[in-house]
């Protein structure tokens, strides 16, 4: 993550630095204090970790009530390592400092008393223009025109929904809403057989179509017009057979159209697999160790070899969220469904490629047979490979054939 400002002090100054760091983050700022972002690392992780949050950051304030807290190990570090990025160029964004107690610039190291310097006493609108930096700036604007934006939909439903003929059509088109509202509060757990409806289409109905979503999943406007502006998109629940039909009902009777289908059983577990990491690696190390419950240096290899399956089987909701929370922080990944140890595939190998003789060693390897029984398999492509495999054996070879060139298709073994 790319931040605006990065306070650095001492421990004994956390509580004065967490009320600046609130100030900015209630102002738009993205902030790094080491007490709010890194909590219980060892030294040397805690040392990676800060290293990346300065070279990620724009501006450093230096806070703190005395100048042996200013001087102290880390404190020094982080504004002597800045200072030197500042000096030869790299670094755009300003140094500011902000004394407290007995503190006063007279006081400060050399090096720091030439710049903008606050105290607990102005430093409340005087320092947000020092901090701006352009990504902020650009997040300002975007955030005052979808604000704009906000309140132009919200005027024109309500300008719809005054219309007589609109409102009686959404009075009928509702009649059955807080019955299927009380079946999806309801619904028997037992049921493993859900369902998931993907709005399709709106058919320019986006009102009468919002108002269903709206009143019979009971969700807020803003979640609503997000599902209704973004499809075809799938809604959020997962619906028994009654539910699905219900909802359908609705949905097509309102102008919209729909499809549906059943979703993986509860039971079925899941492996995801990283597949980019060209994003904030500091934001997606923060929420792999947090949803894995991993260690900053283990979720730091995986990040550097990606593309990696990560090292849990997940439920499907637990693979949903890990996936969602992936994407989020710019990260790409992928999901399989975790085979059962009974599950036999069968490979057809159907284009040998340009490398037929690393083909041929490939399959020799991989199906532990001799070298004429793969020349065979490679001459008489495209066929089946004569031999029933288990996911991982599946996996493997198909990994190998790609490699060299070849292309396969992959079906269950009846």
């Amino acid at each position: 993550m790319e931040y605006d400002v990065f306070i650095s002090c001492k421990s004994e100054d956390y509580p004065i630095a967490e009320r600046l760091y609130r100030y900015l983050k209630d102002n738009g700022f993205y902030v790094f204090l080491s007490s709010m972002e890194l909590r219980r690392l060892k030294e040397s992780e805690y040392m990676d970790a800060i290293s990346d949050a300065l070279d990620s950051t724009y501006h450093l304030i230096v806070l703190g009530s005395s100048r042996e807290n200013i001087m102290s190990k880390w404190v020094k570090f982080e504004w002597s390592t800045f200072l030197n990025e500042q000096l030869s160029g790299r670094k755009d964004g300003q140094i500011m400092t902000y004394v407290d107690g007995g503190l006063t610039i007279a006081n400060l190291p050399i090096q720091l008393r030439h710049y903008e310097s606050f105290t607990s006493q102005n430093y409340k609108g005087n320092i947000l223009h020092y901090v701006e930096t352009p990504a902020y700036l650009k997040r300002k604007e975007e955030a005052e025109r979808q604000a704009k934006l906000e309140a132009e939909k919200a005027r024109s439903l309500k300008e719809a929904e005054q219309d007589g003929p609109f409102q009686a059509q959404i009075d009928s088109l509702l009649k059955n809403v807080e019955e299927l509202k009380a079946q999806l509060q309801s619904a028997p757990k037992a049921d493993n057989v859900k369902y998931v409806v993907r709005l399709t289409g709106i058919n320019g109905k986006k009102f009468q179509v919002l108002k269903v979503l709206v009143d019979s999943f009971g969700m807020g406007l803003k979640e609503g017009k997000q599902l209704v502006d973004n499809a075809p998109v799938d809604l959020p629940a997962r619906l028994s057979l009654a539910q699905k039909d219900s909802v359908c009902q609705l949905i097509e009777m309102a102008g919209g159209t729909c499809e549906w289908r059943m979703v993986a059983d509860e039971s079925e577990t899941f492996i995801v697999r990283l597949t980019d990491v060209r994003c904030d690696k500091l934001q997606l190390m923060k929420v792999l160790k947090d949803t894995l419950g991993m260690g900053l240096n283990e979720t730091k290899n995986l990040i550097d070899n990606a593309p990696i399956d990560l090292p849990v089987r997940l439920s499907l909701a637990d693979k949903e969220s890990i996936c969602q929370l992936i994407e989020l922080v710019g990260g790409k990944c992928e999901a399989r469904r975790v085979a059962d140890v009974n599950e036999t595939f069968i490979v057809r190998l159907t284009h040998v490629g340009s490398n037929k003789l690393q083909l041929i060693k490939s399959l020799q390897a991989s199906l532990g047979v001799g070298l004429i029984e793969a020349k065979e398999i490679a001459d008489s492509a495209p066929s089946d490979i004569p031999f029933k495999l288990s996911f991982d054996q599946k996996e493997s070879l198909c990994w190998l054939i790609e490699e060299v060139g070849g292309a396969y298709e992959v079906r269950k073994a009846q």
